[in-house]
């Protein structure tokens, strides 16, 4: 996946592409170096971002997908937004994924749309706003919480027939962000997350949509992460995760 915010204040991006040429010069290096799709963004979702209304979401957003299929006709577009009107006005412009921050939270006719739509769903979990999420989060039990939260959504996304679903799994800072005694790393979490949709018979595969961790220790840990969720290892950062891709097909190839 290989991300570009249209916002001026998102976390990885926010404020860098400001013209057309920047925005398909950003474009064309992302697949260069990889990227299978490309995630356009014109909401931040960056904990106390300003909210925008759905109008300037959609002027910030259409144009710019438009431009991107007219520059690279082959290319495979997913939006970011928890808007079903985005959801819908994109995908008719040409996009083919919908990437939903609030896993259908911040919009109760999100799942419908996207079954209507019968295009793949982006999953995943956030407490509350953009501008409330971090002021007073409040879990009993933080991980089996998101676990259920996955759990609940995907039964239904099933429901409406919509199968073809990707897990967004993120990452929080439990040990600085919420009192979890003794803190699971990033790798335990997504573990316990896909045994869990394995005891509920859930027909999806889990993918790891988060950075990678320092490159010093990156490589072997994305590589027997990738092994026990039995899928494919992706990040946001194109070139990382292509080659993290090419290293695990190399170890199957090698049988070490």
């Amino acid at each position: 996946m290989g991300i570009l915010n249209i916002t001026p204040d998102s976390f990885f991006d926010g404020g860098k592409y400001k013209n057309e040429s920047e925005i398909l010069g950003q474009v064309e290096k992302m697949l260069f170096e990889g990227a299978t799709f490309i995630d356009v963004g014109a909401y931040s979702s960056r904990p106390g971002a300003k909210h925008i209304s759905e109008k300037q979401e959609l002027q910030r957003i259409v144009p710019v997908i438009e431009l991107l299929i007219k520059k690279f006709p082959e290319i495979i577009i997913s939006v970011d937004t928890f808007r079903s009107a985005i959801a819908r006005e994109t995908i008719d412009a040409g996009a083919a994924i919908i990437n939903d921050i609030s896993g259908g939270k911040m919009d109760d006719n999100m799942f419908k749309t996207v079954a209507n739509l019968r295009v793949p769903y982006i999953l995943m979990h956030m407490l509350g706003t953009p501008q409330n999420m971090q002021l007073n989060p409040v879990y009993k039990d933080v991980i089996q919480e998101i676990i259920s939260f996955f759990a609940e959504q995907i039964f239904k996304l099933h429901q409406l027939e919509i199968n073809d679903i990707i897990i967004d799994v993120g990452w929080v800072s439990f040990k600085h962000t919420y009192p979890v005694p003794n803190p699971p790393s990033r790798y335990t979490y997504i573990i316990l997350l896909y045994v869990r949709l394995e005891r509920d018979k859930c027909p999806v595969k889990c993918i790891p949509l988060f950075p990678p961790p320092p490159r010093s220790r990156s490589r072997s840990r994305s590589l027997s992460l990738s092994r026990s969720l039995s899928g494919p290892f992706y990040t946001s950062e194109s070139r990382g995760g292509v080659e993290r891709r090419q290293l695990e097909l190399k170890g199957v190839e090698g049988g070490d």
